[in-house]
C-alpha cells in the first residue's frame, strides 16, 4: 500500500491556496481512497462514521447613522441609532422559533431521507442531559426536527457578536453612530455558500431601516459535503470499528466543517471516509484540549484493519 501525505498549515483560516493545489496537481494527487480521522465519535466506546459535514459562509454588518457619536439629551428623539436600527435587521433574520426568513434560504436544502431519518435517530440524544450540561432550560430551533437533526442535517443562520456604542464601565449618554454584527451560516447539501451570501445582503439591504446606511463584507467560505454511506470504502470503515470496539458503529454527520473535504471529493472524484475518535468533551479549541487513550489505542486498531482489509475495496 502506498500512502501519500499532503501537509499544510491553513486550515483555521479557510485553506485559501490548497483548492488551487488540487486543482492543478491531480497526478500528484491522485489516490484510490481519502482517509480522514478529523471527525468525532458519539461517547466512550460508542462509535459513528460521519457522512456528512456542513458547509458555511460567514460576513460581517456595518450600520452607519451620523458621522460620530451624539449626545443623547441634545439629539435623543430626532437622529437615528445605529444600534436601534442594527437590532431591528438583526431581528428580521429569524422568526419567533428559530427559523430563518431570509427569502430563498431554504430552497436548495436537500430533504432528509427516511432512512437517513432513520439512522439519526438511532444515535443516543437525551434532551434533557444535554440542556443541563449546557446550563440551559429549554432547547429551541427549527420546527419539525430534532436535536440531531437540527445541529448536523439542517442549515443555520446564527450571530456570533453584536457591538456598538459604548461599552466601558458605569454609562455614556451617547447615540451611537455606527453598530457591527457578525454572522455565519452553518450550511448543508445542495446549498451554495456564495448564493447564501447573495440571498442574506439582499436581505439585509432590503430591509435597511430609515436613517441609516447598511454595508456587507464577506469572510471566509466552504461548500457542504455528503456521501453515500453505503459505498463499499464506507462499509470496510464499518467492520474497522466493528473489529475494534467490539460494538455497531452508528451513522451521523456533523454539525461542523472542514472545508477542503468537499473539495478533495469535487475534485479528484475519490470515495472520501472521515474515521474519527474524538469525543465530543474533549475541549476543541479550547484551554485543556485532550484525548481519550481508550480511543486512541482502538483508534489504532481499528485503523490497522482498515489498512489490511482496504485492497479488497
Amino acid at each position: 500500500m502506498n500512502v501519500k501525505f499532503c501537509i499544510e498549515g491553513e486550515e483555521e483560516i479557510g485553506s485559501p491556496h490548497l483548492e488551487p493545489f488540487i486543482a492543478t496537481h491531480h497526478d500528484l494527487l491522485q489516490a484510490d481512497v481519502l482517509l480522514i480521522s478529523d471527525t468525532t465519535i458519539i461517547g466512550p466506546n460508542q462509535p459513528a462514521i460521519c457522512y456528512g459535514l456542513r458547509g458555511l459562509c460567514s460576513l460581517e454588518v456595518h450600520v452607519q447613522a451620523a458621522k460620530s457619536d451624539l449626545h443623547s439629551g441634545l439629539f435623543g428623539g430626532a437622529v437615528p441609532n445605529a444600534l436601534h436600527a442594527m437590532t431591528e435587521l438583526l431581528s428580521s433574520l429569524h422568526d419567533h422559533e428559530g427559523k430563518v426568513l431570509v427569502e430563498g434560504f431554504y430552497d436548495d436544502v436537500a430533504a432528509l431521507t427516511a432512512e437517513e431519518r432513520e439512522e439519526l435517530a438511532k444515535l443516543p440524544q437525551d434532551d434533557m442531559a444535554y440542556m443541563q450540561s449546557l446550563g440551559l432550560n429549554e432547547l429551541v430551533g427549527e420546527p419539525g426536527y430534532t436535536t440531531i437533526e437540527r445541529t448536523t442535517a439542517r442549515p443555520t443562520l446564527e450571530l456570533n457578536g453584536v457591538y456598538g456604542g459604548f461599552q466601558g464601565e458605569g454609562s455614556k449618554t451617547v447615540i451611537p453612530a455606527e453598530a457591527h454584527a457578525k454572522i455565519t451560516c452553518r450550511l448543508v447539501n445542495n446549498q451554495d455558500p456564495l448564493k447564501i451570501l447573495n440571498l442574506i445582503e439582499a436581505h439585509l439591504k432590503a430591509h435597511e431601516p430609515k436613517g441609516v446606511t447598511v454595508t456587507v463584507t464577506r469572510h471566509d467560505h466552504a461548500k457542504p459535503f455528503i456521501a453515500d454511506f453505503h459505498q463499499p470504502a464506507i462499509q470496510t470503515a464499518v467492520e474497522a470499528y466493528r473489529f475494534a470496539y467490539d460494538v455497531e458503529p452508528h451513522f451521523m454527520r456533523m454539525g461542523g466543517s472542514i472545508p477542503i473535504v468537499e473539495a478533495f471529493d469535487r475534485l479528484l472524484k475519490l470515495p472520501v471516509v472521515l474515521m474519527g475518535f474524538s469525543l465530543p468533551d474533549e475541549n476543541f479549541h479550547a484551554p485543556n484540549e485532550h484525548f481519550s487513550l481508550d480511543n486512541f489505542d482502538k483508534g489504532l486498531r481499528a485503523l490497522v484493519f482498515y489498512y489490511t482489509h482496504l485492497e479488497r475495496v
